[in-house]
Protein backbone atom coordinates (compact mmCIF):
# COMPACT_ATOMS: atom_id res chain seq x y z
CA UNK A 1 0.00 0.00 0.00
CA UNK A 2 2.75 2.55 1.20
CA UNK A 3 4.83 1.21 -2.14
CA UNK A 4 1.87 2.07 -4.49
CA UNK A 5 1.74 5.73 -2.70
CA UNK A 6 4.89 6.30 -2.97
CA UNK A 7 5.25 5.22 -6.51
CA UNK A 8 2.10 7.38 -6.91
CA UNK A 9 3.55 10.61 -5.48
CA UNK A 10 6.60 10.00 -7.41
CA UNK A 11 4.99 9.89 -11.05
CA UNK A 12 2.95 12.78 -10.56
CA UNK A 13 5.64 14.58 -8.33
CA UNK A 14 5.24 17.91 -10.44
CA UNK A 15 1.61 17.80 -10.29
CA UNK A 16 1.73 17.25 -6.05
CA UNK A 17 4.18 19.75 -5.50
CA UNK A 18 2.05 22.19 -7.83
CA UNK A 19 -0.88 21.53 -5.98
CA UNK A 20 0.85 22.00 -2.29
CA UNK A 21 2.51 25.13 -3.36
CA UNK A 22 -0.60 26.54 -5.12
CA UNK A 23 -2.39 25.33 -1.61
CA UNK A 24 0.20 27.25 0.59
CA UNK A 25 0.19 30.17 -1.74
CA UNK A 26 -3.47 30.65 -1.38
CA UNK A 27 -3.12 29.42 2.18
CA UNK A 28 -0.34 32.36 3.62
CA UNK A 29 -2.55 34.90 1.72
CA UNK A 30 -5.85 34.11 2.86
CA UNK A 31 -3.72 34.09 6.63
CA UNK A 32 -2.39 36.94 5.78
CA UNK A 33 -5.37 38.81 4.82
CA UNK A 34 -7.23 37.79 8.13
CA UNK A 35 -4.54 38.20 9.92
CA UNK A 36 -4.00 42.17 9.07
CA UNK A 37 -7.74 42.76 8.95
CA UNK A 38 -9.24 41.32 12.07
CA UNK A 39 -6.11 41.34 14.21
CA UNK A 40 -3.38 44.20 13.44
CA UNK A 41 -6.04 46.98 11.91
CA UNK A 42 -8.41 46.60 14.84
CA UNK A 43 -5.75 46.88 17.11
CA UNK A 44 -4.32 49.56 15.21
CA UNK A 45 -7.58 51.30 15.59
CA UNK A 46 -7.86 50.97 19.21
CA UNK A 47 -4.65 52.78 19.48
CA UNK A 48 -6.70 56.19 17.90
CA UNK A 49 -9.46 55.59 20.52
CA UNK A 50 -8.05 58.00 22.87
CA UNK A 51 -9.01 60.51 20.18
CA UNK A 52 -12.42 59.67 20.49
CA UNK A 53 -12.35 60.09 23.96
CA UNK A 54 -10.53 63.48 24.20
CA UNK A 55 -12.09 65.17 20.82
CA UNK A 56 -14.30 67.43 23.36
CA UNK A 57 -11.27 68.81 25.33
CA UNK A 58 -9.41 69.08 21.98
CA UNK A 59 -11.66 71.32 19.90
CA UNK A 60 -12.18 73.35 23.07
CA UNK A 61 -8.50 73.76 22.66
CA UNK A 62 -8.12 74.35 19.46
CA UNK A 63 -11.00 77.17 19.61
CA UNK A 64 -9.34 79.16 22.53
CA UNK A 65 -5.96 79.02 20.08
CA UNK A 66 -8.47 80.58 17.42
CA UNK A 67 -9.50 83.63 19.44
CA UNK A 68 -6.18 83.51 21.48
CA UNK A 69 -3.25 82.49 19.53
CA UNK A 70 -0.46 83.13 21.70
CA UNK A 71 1.46 83.90 18.19
CA UNK A 72 0.00 85.99 15.66
CA UNK A 73 0.22 84.82 11.88
CA UNK A 74 3.13 85.91 9.46
CA UNK A 75 3.81 86.45 5.76
CA UNK A 76 7.09 84.40 6.07
CA UNK A 77 9.17 86.35 4.12
CA UNK A 78 12.32 86.59 6.22
CA UNK A 79 13.76 83.62 7.28
CA UNK A 80 15.90 83.48 10.39
CA UNK A 81 18.08 80.27 9.62
CA UNK A 82 20.79 82.14 8.02
CA UNK A 83 21.72 83.96 11.24
CA UNK A 84 21.16 81.56 13.93
CA UNK A 85 23.09 78.79 11.62
CA UNK A 86 26.29 81.11 12.70
CA UNK A 87 25.86 80.31 16.37
CA UNK A 88 23.60 77.74 16.65
CA UNK A 89 25.03 73.68 16.91
CA UNK A 90 22.79 70.56 15.37
CA UNK A 91 21.56 67.31 17.34
CA UNK A 92 22.69 64.34 14.61
CA UNK A 93 25.29 66.40 12.84
CA UNK A 94 28.84 67.62 13.39
CA UNK A 95 28.54 71.41 13.12
CA UNK A 96 29.83 73.93 15.53
CA UNK A 97 29.91 77.54 15.09
CA UNK A 98 32.53 80.24 15.62
CA UNK A 99 34.61 79.49 18.35
CA UNK A 100 35.51 82.63 19.96
CA UNK A 101 31.92 83.24 21.00
CA UNK A 102 30.92 80.02 21.36
CA UNK A 103 34.08 78.95 23.97
CA UNK A 104 32.76 81.57 26.57
CA UNK A 105 29.43 80.29 25.64
CA UNK A 106 30.52 76.72 26.95
CA UNK A 107 32.88 78.25 29.70
CA UNK A 108 29.94 79.99 31.39
CA UNK A 109 27.60 76.92 31.37
CA UNK A 110 29.71 74.50 32.53
CA UNK A 111 30.99 76.29 35.57
CA UNK A 112 27.72 76.02 36.81
CA UNK A 113 25.99 72.96 35.23
CA UNK A 114 22.63 73.77 36.91
CA UNK A 115 21.96 77.61 36.35
CA UNK A 116 18.14 76.93 35.21
CA UNK A 117 17.12 74.33 37.86
CA UNK A 118 19.33 75.25 40.78
CA UNK A 119 18.45 79.25 41.96
CA UNK A 120 22.05 79.41 43.81
CA UNK A 121 23.95 77.95 40.79
CA UNK A 122 21.74 81.15 38.91
CA UNK A 123 22.74 83.82 41.42
CA UNK A 124 26.37 82.80 41.08
CA UNK A 125 26.67 82.85 37.17
CA UNK A 126 24.63 86.16 37.32
CA UNK A 127 27.29 87.69 39.54
CA UNK A 128 30.44 85.88 37.30
CA UNK A 129 32.17 88.35 35.72
CA UNK A 130 32.86 86.32 32.41
CA UNK A 131 29.07 86.23 31.68
CA UNK A 132 29.49 90.01 30.52
CA UNK A 133 32.18 88.10 28.02
CA UNK A 134 29.31 86.20 26.16
CA UNK A 135 28.40 88.48 23.23
CA UNK A 136 24.59 88.07 22.91
CA UNK A 137 23.77 91.05 20.94
CA UNK A 138 23.39 88.86 17.45
CA UNK A 139 20.12 88.38 19.40
CA UNK A 140 18.73 91.57 18.91
CA UNK A 141 19.34 91.13 15.28
CA UNK A 142 16.10 88.16 14.87
CA UNK A 143 13.57 90.86 15.12
CA UNK A 144 13.95 91.63 11.81
CA UNK A 145 12.96 87.87 10.65
CA UNK A 146 9.29 86.93 10.76
CA UNK A 147 9.65 82.78 10.52
CA UNK A 148 12.66 80.16 10.96
CA UNK A 149 12.63 77.37 8.31
CA UNK A 150 15.46 75.21 9.08
CA UNK A 151 14.91 73.09 5.82
CA UNK A 152 16.73 75.37 3.70
CA UNK A 153 19.59 74.73 5.86
CA UNK A 154 22.79 72.82 4.49
CA UNK A 155 22.67 70.73 6.95
CA UNK A 156 18.75 69.67 6.21
CA UNK A 157 19.38 69.61 2.38
CA UNK A 158 21.84 67.41 2.82
CA UNK A 159 20.07 64.82 4.92
CA UNK A 160 17.32 65.16 2.12
CA UNK A 161 19.88 64.38 -0.90
CA UNK A 162 20.75 61.08 1.71
CA UNK A 163 16.74 59.97 1.53
CA UNK A 164 17.38 59.67 -2.19
CA UNK A 165 19.72 56.55 -1.79
CA UNK A 166 17.50 55.13 0.71
CA UNK A 167 14.20 52.55 -0.12
CA UNK A 168 11.07 52.98 2.67
CA UNK A 169 12.53 51.11 5.31
CA UNK A 170 15.44 53.44 4.84
CA UNK A 171 13.59 56.23 5.20
CA UNK A 172 11.95 55.30 8.24
CA UNK A 173 15.18 54.91 10.03
CA UNK A 174 16.77 57.99 8.91
CA UNK A 175 13.90 60.19 9.80
CA UNK A 176 13.88 58.68 12.90
CA UNK A 177 17.37 59.96 13.56
CA UNK A 178 16.02 63.35 11.91
CA UNK A 179 19.00 65.95 12.37
CA UNK A 180 18.15 69.35 13.73
CA UNK A 181 19.45 72.57 15.31
CA UNK A 182 19.69 72.65 19.30
CA UNK A 183 16.39 73.94 20.47
CA UNK A 184 17.89 73.69 24.04
CA UNK A 185 21.07 75.85 22.67
CA UNK A 186 19.07 78.52 21.87
CA UNK A 187 16.81 78.57 24.77
CA UNK A 188 19.97 78.85 26.81
CA UNK A 189 20.95 82.00 24.54
CA UNK A 190 17.75 83.53 25.31
CA UNK A 191 18.10 83.53 28.53
CA UNK A 192 21.83 84.17 28.92
CA UNK A 193 20.63 87.42 26.99
CA UNK A 194 17.46 88.25 29.07
CA UNK A 195 19.89 87.88 32.48
CA UNK A 196 22.27 90.42 30.85
CA UNK A 197 19.56 92.81 29.47
CA UNK A 198 17.89 92.50 32.89
CA UNK A 199 20.81 93.18 34.99
CA UNK A 200 21.88 96.17 32.30
CA UNK A 201 18.56 98.14 33.21
CA UNK A 202 17.30 96.84 29.86
CA UNK A 203 14.56 94.59 30.88
CA UNK A 204 11.80 95.29 28.51
CA UNK A 205 14.60 94.90 24.99
CA UNK A 206 15.46 91.78 26.76
CA UNK A 207 12.29 89.98 27.40
CA UNK A 208 10.88 91.88 23.24
CA UNK A 209 14.11 89.44 22.21
CA UNK A 210 13.16 86.92 24.27
CA UNK A 211 9.59 86.51 23.00
CA UNK A 212 10.84 86.95 18.97
CA UNK A 213 12.75 83.62 19.74
CA UNK A 214 10.06 81.79 21.58
CA UNK A 215 7.81 83.31 18.15
CA UNK A 216 10.62 81.86 15.50
CA UNK A 217 11.05 78.58 17.82
CA UNK A 218 7.22 78.17 17.16
CA UNK A 219 7.64 78.76 13.39
CA UNK A 220 9.74 75.76 12.70
CA UNK A 221 7.77 72.45 12.03
CA UNK A 222 9.03 70.56 14.42
CA UNK A 223 7.80 69.50 17.71
CA UNK A 224 10.77 70.63 19.67
CA UNK A 225 10.64 73.87 18.45
CA UNK A 226 6.99 74.38 19.21
CA UNK A 227 7.26 73.02 23.41
CA UNK A 228 10.61 75.47 23.45
CA UNK A 229 7.99 78.36 22.34
CA UNK A 230 5.52 77.58 24.78
CA UNK A 231 8.56 76.72 27.75
CA UNK A 232 9.62 80.37 27.03
CA UNK A 233 6.11 82.08 27.12
CA UNK A 234 5.79 80.24 30.56
CA UNK A 235 9.37 81.30 31.80
CA UNK A 236 8.20 85.03 31.28
CA UNK A 237 5.60 84.29 33.74
CA UNK A 238 8.28 82.94 36.47
CA UNK A 239 10.61 85.67 35.98
CA UNK A 240 8.08 88.26 36.51
CA UNK A 241 5.93 86.23 39.41
CA UNK A 242 7.08 89.18 41.80
CA UNK A 243 7.30 92.19 39.35
CA UNK A 244 4.23 94.60 39.67
CA UNK A 245 4.66 96.38 35.92
CA UNK A 246 5.54 93.73 33.92
CA UNK A 247 7.70 94.63 30.96
CA UNK A 248 5.69 93.19 28.16
CA UNK A 249 2.15 91.82 27.98
CA UNK A 250 1.94 88.41 29.19
CA UNK A 251 0.28 85.56 27.33
CA UNK A 252 -2.62 83.78 29.73
CA UNK A 253 -1.10 80.37 31.35
CA UNK A 254 -4.50 78.87 30.48
CA UNK A 255 -3.72 79.99 26.26
CA UNK A 256 0.01 78.82 26.72
CA UNK A 257 -1.21 75.14 28.34
CA UNK A 258 -3.80 75.30 25.86
CA UNK A 259 -1.14 75.48 23.16
CA UNK A 260 1.34 73.02 24.53
CA UNK A 261 -1.73 69.98 24.41
CA UNK A 262 -2.44 71.54 21.08
CA UNK A 263 1.16 70.79 20.08
CA UNK A 264 1.00 67.07 20.94
CA UNK A 265 -2.37 66.68 19.25
CA UNK A 266 -1.57 67.60 16.23
CA UNK A 267 1.36 64.39 16.20
CA UNK A 268 -1.21 62.00 16.92
CA UNK A 269 -2.73 62.26 13.42
CA UNK A 270 -0.16 61.25 11.20
CA UNK A 271 -0.99 57.59 11.69
CA UNK A 272 -5.11 58.78 11.85
CA UNK A 273 -5.43 59.71 8.87
CA UNK A 274 -4.63 56.92 7.22
CA UNK A 275 -7.43 55.01 9.45
CA UNK A 276 -9.93 57.77 9.83
CA UNK A 277 -11.16 60.75 8.21
CA UNK A 278 -10.92 63.84 10.35
CA UNK A 279 -13.44 65.00 12.22
CA UNK A 280 -14.67 68.54 10.36
CA UNK A 281 -14.22 70.52 13.61
CA UNK A 282 -10.66 69.29 13.36
CA UNK A 283 -9.79 70.48 9.63
CA UNK A 284 -10.66 74.09 10.29
CA UNK A 285 -8.46 74.31 12.83
CA UNK A 286 -5.44 73.55 10.49
CA UNK A 287 -3.51 76.68 10.66
CA UNK A 288 -0.14 77.63 12.55
CA UNK A 289 -1.89 79.87 14.87
CA UNK A 290 -3.65 76.70 16.36
CA UNK A 291 -0.05 74.61 16.59
CA UNK A 292 -1.37 72.36 13.61
CA UNK A 293 2.41 73.26 12.32
CA UNK A 294 3.96 71.03 15.51
CA UNK A 295 4.68 67.85 13.43
CA UNK A 296 5.64 67.72 9.99
CA UNK A 297 8.91 66.38 10.60
CA UNK A 298 8.05 64.00 12.85
CA UNK A 299 5.24 62.85 10.70
CA UNK A 300 7.66 62.65 7.48
CA UNK A 301 8.87 59.15 9.79
CA UNK A 302 5.78 58.11 9.90
CA UNK A 303 4.30 58.56 6.32
CA UNK A 304 7.64 57.54 5.06
CA UNK A 305 6.33 53.46 6.39
CA UNK A 306 3.60 53.67 3.31
CA UNK A 307 4.52 53.51 -0.18
CA UNK A 308 7.13 50.42 -0.07
CA UNK A 309 4.80 48.51 2.36
CA UNK A 310 1.10 49.40 1.61
CA UNK A 311 1.19 50.63 -2.31
CA UNK A 312 2.09 47.21 -4.15
CA UNK A 313 -0.58 45.07 -4.62
CA UNK A 314 -0.50 41.07 -5.19
CA UNK A 315 -3.34 39.00 -5.52
CA UNK A 316 -5.55 38.61 -2.32
CA UNK A 317 -3.53 41.48 -0.83
CA UNK A 318 -5.63 44.30 0.90
CA UNK A 319 -5.70 47.25 -0.59
CA UNK A 320 -4.64 50.63 1.20
CA UNK A 321 -4.09 53.34 -1.59
CA UNK A 322 -7.59 54.94 -0.34
CA UNK A 323 -5.37 55.45 3.15
CA UNK A 324 -2.11 56.49 1.29
CA UNK A 325 -3.90 59.01 -1.02
CA UNK A 326 -5.65 60.58 2.40
CA UNK A 327 -1.93 60.66 4.10
CA UNK A 328 -0.47 62.80 1.81
CA UNK A 329 -3.54 64.93 1.23
CA UNK A 330 -3.02 65.59 4.13
CA UNK A 331 0.25 66.45 4.79
CA UNK A 332 1.06 68.20 1.51
CA UNK A 333 -1.88 70.16 3.12
CA UNK A 334 -0.56 71.09 6.16
CA UNK A 335 3.48 71.52 4.57
CA UNK A 336 1.21 74.53 2.04
CA UNK A 337 -0.46 75.76 5.17
CA UNK A 338 2.53 76.19 7.15
CA UNK A 339 4.87 76.80 4.37
CA UNK A 340 7.44 75.00 5.09
CA UNK A 341 9.67 73.24 2.76
CA UNK A 342 9.53 69.73 3.13
CA UNK A 343 10.37 67.34 0.31
CA UNK A 344 7.47 65.52 -0.33
CA UNK A 345 9.31 62.94 -2.59
CA UNK A 346 9.46 60.86 0.59
CA UNK A 347 6.46 59.92 0.36
CA UNK A 348 6.98 58.03 -3.21
CA UNK A 349 7.19 54.61 -3.84
CA UNK A 350 10.94 53.71 -3.97
CA UNK A 351 12.05 52.91 -7.29
CA UNK A 352 12.58 49.52 -8.42
CA UNK A 353 16.61 49.77 -8.66
CA UNK A 354 16.89 51.10 -5.48
CA UNK A 355 14.47 48.29 -4.09
CA UNK A 356 16.32 44.81 -4.07
CA UNK A 357 15.05 42.03 -2.27
CA UNK A 358 18.47 41.53 -0.24
CA UNK A 359 21.10 43.83 -1.02
CA UNK A 360 19.77 47.11 0.84
CA UNK A 361 21.42 50.54 -0.28
CA UNK A 362 21.26 51.94 3.39
CA UNK A 363 24.92 51.93 4.51
CA UNK A 364 23.87 55.80 5.71
CA UNK A 365 22.18 54.89 8.05
CA UNK A 366 22.47 56.13 12.06
CA UNK A 367 24.21 53.36 14.42
CA UNK A 368 20.89 54.43 16.48
CA UNK A 369 18.90 52.51 14.45
CA UNK A 370 21.32 48.76 14.64
CA UNK A 371 17.80 46.96 14.63
CA UNK A 372 16.45 48.33 11.45
CA UNK A 373 19.38 48.34 9.67
CA UNK A 374 19.97 44.31 10.59
CA UNK A 375 16.45 43.68 9.35
CA UNK A 376 17.16 45.41 6.13
CA UNK A 377 20.62 43.81 5.44
CA UNK A 378 18.93 40.35 6.06
CA UNK A 379 16.07 40.76 3.52
CA UNK A 380 13.32 43.25 2.08
CA UNK A 381 10.42 42.67 3.52
CA UNK A 382 8.72 45.32 1.81
CA UNK A 383 9.34 42.95 -1.28
CA UNK A 384 7.24 40.50 0.16
CA UNK A 385 3.57 40.17 -0.45
CA UNK A 386 1.70 39.81 2.54
CA UNK A 387 4.23 39.92 4.81
CA UNK A 388 4.84 43.78 4.10
CA UNK A 389 1.51 44.79 5.13
CA UNK A 390 2.14 42.73 8.51
CA UNK A 391 5.22 44.49 9.26
CA UNK A 392 3.88 48.11 7.88
CA UNK A 393 0.70 48.41 9.89
CA UNK A 394 3.59 46.41 12.87
CA UNK A 395 5.66 49.82 12.15
CA UNK A 396 3.01 52.11 12.27
CA UNK A 397 0.95 50.66 15.52
CA UNK A 398 4.23 50.28 17.97
CA UNK A 399 5.47 53.47 17.13
CA UNK A 400 2.51 55.61 17.80
CA UNK A 401 2.86 56.68 21.74
CA UNK A 402 0.22 57.81 23.60
CA UNK A 403 0.53 61.23 23.06
CA UNK A 404 -2.74 62.15 24.72
CA UNK A 405 -1.32 62.14 28.33
CA UNK A 406 -1.68 66.25 28.63
CA UNK A 407 -5.53 65.37 28.52
CA UNK A 408 -5.33 62.63 30.80
CA UNK A 409 -3.64 65.04 33.21
CA UNK A 410 -5.66 68.13 32.30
Amino acid sequence: MFKSIGRFFWRHKFKVFFSWFTFGVISTSVSSYYYTKHQLIPRFRKIHAPLTKHLPAVIADLELLASQSPFAATNRLNNADSLISRYLSWRGKVSRPPAQNRQVFDKVQATNPQWQANDNQLQKMVADPLLQQVETDWLKELAGFDHWDFSVNPNSQEFFQSLSGLNNLGRIAALAALPHPDFNELHNWALLHLIKETNSGRATEGFKVFRQIATLCHSTGILFGQLTAAAMLLEEHEFLKNTPQHPIRLIDVKVIKAYQRASWFWLVLANYVGIHELPVEVVKHIKPEAGACSSLWEWSSRFAAYPDFFLPKAPLEMKFAREFERSRAFFERVAKVCKVHFPVDTLQQTPENLNPLLAEPITALPQSQADLLRMAKLINVSRIPFARRILGVLILSVATPDYFNAYEEK
